[in-house]
């Protein structure tokens, strides 16, 4: 789900009021009372978890798109890995399920590479244990 425009305005607003609400702390140090202070910093925490939290949202989403994308890459070059030594595997046995007796490991592995990788074609290799 790719978050709308707004929510990007919404969220940079959030920062911006943030950075406003410090300029405006900053400049009332010295010339607000006690109560005043303890009002403007009990303001001040809830404006900061919202801008916390806007700024996660902006600069979180890049860190977990290539994170992401990282993920994908290795995922699917496991699946390509995976898909030659199923192809590998079918192959085998298909070249000894011919001969009489042919190894049942082999044919038990070529099972299970048809359960995980079921759309490779079956695909002889030549050359494979002659």
């Amino acid at each position: 789900m790719t978050p709308k425009p707004f929510s990007y305005f919404v969220a940079a607003l959030a920062v911006l009021g943030y950075v406003a609400f410090v300029v405006v702390l900053v400049s009332r140090v010295d010339s607000a009372s006690e109560q005043a202070w303890l009002r403007t910093i009990y303001a001040f925490a809830g404006v900061e978890t919202l801008a916390f939290a806007a700024a996660g949202f902006l600069f979180g989403r890049e860190v977990n798109r290539s994170r992401t994308e990282a993920a994908e890459a290795r995922a699917s070059t496991a699946v390509s890995n995976g898909q030659a030594i199923a192809a590998q595997l079918r192959g085998l046995t298909n070249q000894y399920a011919s001969r009489e007796g042919g190894p049942s490991e082999l044919a038990r592995l070529a099972g299970q590479a048809e359960a995980l990788f079921p759309t490779v074609a079956v695909m002889p290799r030549h050359g494979v244990g002659d």
